[in-house]
């Protein structure tokens, strides 16, 4: 069953939910990069650095929204390139989806 909406932000795929969390904050957020999209785990770990920085450094504009409504999310981010982007290519990326993400929500 899929009860929950996604869309595309190159190189990141967005799948958001509604949900009851059982803390305090907004907003959940996993951050995942697929063994069969990047094979080694050291680059895997790399990326996973770099998604939790654009994240962090990004999120206070989708927790100002949501703070107001009330409601919260479960947010999970999934790397879809096949290579190791720098990190001024994942913040980009990770912006205009935290964008995107405040206009649907």
């Amino acid at each position: 069953m899929q009860r929950g909406k996604a869309f595309q932000q190159f190189p990141f795929r967005f799948i958001y939910l509604a949900a009851e969390l059982p803390s305090d904050f907004p907003v959940q957020v996993c951050m995942a990069v697929p063994k069969r999209k990047i094979a080694k785990s050291v680059r895997r770990n790399l990326i996973k650095r770099r998604m939790r920085e654009a994240y962090r450094l990004q999120k206070h504009s989708i927790y100002g929204i949501l703070h107001g409504k009330g409601t919260q999310y479960a947010i999970m981010v999934i790397y879809t390139a096949d290579t190791v982007l720098d990190y001024p290519t994942i913040s980009t990326g990770m912006a205009a989806g935290i964008e995107k993400l405040n206009t649907l929500v």
